[in-house]
């Protein structure tokens, strides 16, 4: 059994940038993650959220993969993610079978750096909290955004489209603002400022 985490900013904890799966520790380790989840470790910070526990090999790539499409690759500029893959796969598309992730689960234990270490009271209380579901960073929050059939009216487009900042910071705090305002993702929030859907709308 494995699980589907998620990487949030400390400094702004609506702010998701990796979408990961992995066993208990892999949430907490900083071995093997890109140059680009260490830029954003360094300048933010990052919490830690359990998305979805005790899962299948097959249910934890399927949901990472609607997870990574939810959020958006930073690299492809459609979201916050600084994941390199659309996820849903093992290394060069290969889909590991459950005995393949048992092996690679054994290998991570033996190498992992944590081994041996206890965690800081910071982490402690963010897992306590989190088990609780009483994580103080989204208290009194919702992070369910509508389903993917759910529509705006036309005059929300019309609203977000005047007042969505447009600039090289393609999803920006503002981006977020919006998607909070009308309980859409983000990258909806995005694809209907730029024009990407609702073409209909004047």
């Amino acid at each position: 059994m494995s699980l589907v985490y998620l990487h949030r900013r400390k400094d702004n904890p609506e702010y998701v940038f990796y979408v990961g799966i992995g066993n208990r520790q892999r949430p907490l380790s900083k071995y093997d993650r890109s140059q680009e989840w260490h830029k954003e470790v360094e300048e933010h910070g990052y919490l830690i959220e359990i998305y979805k526990d005790n899962l299948k090999s097959k249910e934890t790539y399927e949901l990472e993969k609607k997870l990574i499409s939810f959020y958006g690759r930073k690299d492809l500029g459609l979201g916050t993610l600084v994941n390199m893959t659309d996820g849903g796969k093992g290394k060069n598309n290969h889909i590991m079978s459950d005995e393949q992730i048992q092996k690679m689960r054994e290998r991570m234990l033996k190498n992992n750096p944590f081994k041996g270490k206890k965690h800081s009271e910071e982490t402690k209380k963010i897992l306590s909290e989190k088990k609780k579901g009483k994580s103080s960073w989204n208290k009194g929050k919702t992070m369910n955004y509508k389903n993917g059939s759910a529509k705006l009216s036309d005059n929300d487009v019309r609203y977000i489209r005047k007042y969505f900042k447009k600039g090289s910071n393609q999803y920006n705090s503002n981006t977020l603002e919006l998607s909070k305002k009308f309980n859409v993702s983000p990258n909806s929030i995005r694809n209907c400022a730029f024009g990407i859907t609702y073409k209909n709308v004047k």
